[in-house]
């Protein structure tokens, strides 16, 4: 094991087609200095030390390098190279909008493209105020005037959530009526962190295939059961197919036998357009929400700007919200602070 391991090292420095590039010697010669700075959520900062000390390639682990140059973002993610994603990141069915074969996921994409058109948004315009609007009448409640503090963070994931599991799912989950979460979504944010450790753990297959072992019955039960609401609400939502209403789903299940696709990868999609939808406008919003209220002056100006485009709230619309150009600006902002990860491609 010793001698394997130091074979293995020396292979990493010496030999490796990635020899070349600069970078720590500890990271370039092996992987666990790249996972420990990922387990511990330092990773991001860390590369852009790296970058900063030695430029703009940076060899970040035995098989990895890390591109600080605008003009690599078409040569690693244009659809063109065709380099596909890392199968250690994304462990997902063949038919999914995520899969690490981007031709099978661009057939799923396109057919769900009628969901996310200008046509559709208007008709999902009623399924998503009436959430706003309860998330706005339940802050009243919460806040008694202004003397009492709630956390913004869990009531826009409890609005995401609703809006998105609607839409996706047929159904809410209710965690506005509840105003708490749900237990799916409790579980789903429980799995997001457990996620990461068990990405790695696809760095060392056999290790993971024995803690999956060892990890005991209960634990897949749970999992078999955080799967098995998705697919309630699915083959619902099927039954009652013939009333028509526009929500992101739709379209897929209409396709899903001239697509080939297996009830598993319907509900794999349909739990991805729930996770990621939500969870990620979440974040986004609270963003936006501390960056104005820790900016005395850009906070007047969005107040000012909101209150002087609209006499009543019944005039805030899709449309009209067009018009708040500074609040756009601060949303534009907001998602540059809070940028795509860039853990998606081989490389």
């Amino acid at each position: 094991m010793v001698l394997f391991a130091v074979t293995r090292v020396v292979y990493n420095l010496c030999v490796h087609p990635l020899r070349n590039f600069p970078g720590p010697i500890h990271m370039r010669a092996s992987v666990f200095p790249y996972l420990c700075k990922e387990m511990a959520g330092t990773l991001s900062d860390d590369i852009l030390d790296l970058h900063r000390r030695y430029g703009e390639v940076v060899r970040v682990a035995p098989h990895e390098l890390s591109f600080a140059n605008a003009a690599a973002w078409d040569d690693i993610y244009s659809q063109k190279q065709n380099l596909g994603r890392d199968t250690r990141f994304y462990s997902v069915p063949e038919k999914h909008l995520a899969s690490v074969d981007l031709q099978k996921g661009n057939i799923v994409r396109r057919a769900l493209q009628p969901g996310f058109s200008e046509r559709s948004r208007r008709d999902q315009e009623p399924t998503i105020m009436s959430c706003v609007d309860l998330l706005v009448r339940r802050l009243h409640e919460r806040c008694g005037g202004g003397a009492t503090p709630v956390d913004i963070v869990s009531w826009y994931d409890f609005t995401t959530f609703d809006i998105h599991s609607d839409l996706a799912l047929g159904e809410a989950f209710g965690c506005l009526e509840m105003s708490d979460y749900h237990p799916w979504v409790r579980d789903t944010f429980q799995l997001s962190r457990a996620g990461r450790f068990l990405r790695l753990l696809n760095y060392f297959p056999r290790l993971k295939k024995l803690l999956f072992f060892l990890v005991g019955k209960s634990a897949r039960k749970r999992s078999r059961e955080h799967t098995e609401l998705p697919r309630t609400k699915l083959l619902k939502l099927m039954d009652d197919s013939k009333e028509e209403r526009s929500d992101l789903i739709g379209n897929l299940i209409k396709r899903k036998d001239d697509l080939g696709l297996s009830m598993e990868e319907l509900q794999a999609n349909a739990i991805i357009l729930v996770r990621a939808g939500a969870e990620t406008t979440a974040t986004a919003l609270s963003g936006l929400t501390y960056y104005l209220l820790t900016n005395a002056n850009a906070l007047e100006k969005a107040t000012l700007e909101v209150r002087s485009t609209f006499k009543d709230e019944c005039e805030i619309t899709f449309s009209s919200v067009c018009r708040l150009n500074f609040l756009q600006a601060c949303m534009n902002e907001t998602l540059r602070l809070y940028p795509l990860s860039r853990l998606e491609c081989r490389g």
